[in-house]
């Protein structure tokens, strides 16, 4: 996989068009343009931010891609979503409080945002969800990620259905 920014002044239409999600503030004050490539597919995302201050540069390590399922998972400051490159389409959106932290466990990919820890399969559809909070601990397991936080306390973030 190969992320391409593509010049703000560039006139391409995108193919794929994702906007923060925010309450009260429609206007888009900030966005980037990207040319995703996987294999012999291609296509253009734009990302776009509701704050001056989200509009931070995105960088190819916040993508990850699935091959086995033709989806990537990405991240933005206060954002996250899984892309389907086959169909050059978003597949999932959702709000985040601040930068999430996704990785893949096996056939699982884990969503750890501010407040929240969530599991979904390899498409991106949820599995389960825990509240945490920071500073936490966490111990994986083949099945689970138990989280030790101090508002919140023990945790267990189921990792199969």
């Amino acid at each position: 996989m190969r992320i391409e920014r593509i010049p703000d002044d560039n006139p391409v239409v995108p193919d794929v068009i994702c906007s923060e999600k925010s309450v009260g503030e429609p206007e888009v004050h900030a966005s980037a343009l990207f040319r995703v490539h996987h294999s012999s597919e291609s296509f253009t995302l734009r990302v776009e931010w509701a704050s001056d201050h989200s509009a931070r540069d995105v960088e190819e390590s916040d993508f990850l891609l699935i091959p086995e399922t033709g989806t990537i998972f990405f991240r933005t400051l206060y954002q996250w979503g899984v892309l389907d490159v086959r169909r050059a389409a978003l597949v999932r959106h959702e709000k985040a409080m601040y930068r999430p932290f996704i990785s893949r466990h096996g056939s699982f990919v884990v969503i750890e945002d501010e407040l929240q820890a969530e599991s979904t399969d390899l498409w991106g559809r949820h599995v389960h969800s825990v509240p945490i909070d920071p500073p936490w601990d966490a111990v994986e397991h083949d099945d689970r990620i138990e989280y030790d936080c101090p508002v919140y306390g023990r945790q267990v973030l189921r990792l199969t259905r």
